[in-house]
């Protein structure tokens, strides 16, 4: 996904730490649907976006050979999961369902930030339409 903000100096600017949010859209965004899979993220390219402190947004822009100000492409790497996931702050066990690329349900994603003294923001929620995986896993 491609932002018109770049995210790394929105998060030097205000503090902010990034993360992203993954689940199917056929239900809420809370943390039941977002226990179907694995996401990491967000990235820019292979590395992913750090702290928004101004030392780690200088070792990321050496990194990506970026600069403040760059239009950048984040990546979320996802992987469906397939068992039991712990609620390590309740100590309750849930059962997130399996990913099955046959149900036709839609991927939905965005990437947020905040911070401990309230800062935040939401990004857009990006759609990935069932159709569209099923396509990219028979070129495989």
């Amino acid at each position: 996904m491609t932002t018109d903000r770049n995210l790394m100096d929105l998060a030097v600017a205000h503090e902010l730490n990034l993360w992203k949010e993954v689940w199917s859209c056929d239900s809420a965004p809370d943390r039941y649907a977002m226990s179907e899979f694995i996401a990491a993220g967000p990235h820019v390219r292979e590395y992913a976006l750090p702290y928004g402190s101004s030392r780690e947004a200088d070792r990321f822009y050496t990194a990506t050979r970026t600069s403040p100000g760059a239009v950048l492409d984040y990546d979320i790497y996802l992987v469906p999961r397939r068992s039991e996931t712990r609620n390590a702050y309740e100590g309750t066990k849930e059962r997130a369902p399996p990913y099955d690329i046959t149900s036709e349900r839609d991927i939905c994603l965005r990437i947020r930030g905040g911070n401990m003294l309230g800062g935040r923001f939401v990004g857009n929620t990006v759609r990935v339409m069932s159709a569209e995986i099923r396509a990219a896993l028979a070129e495989r």
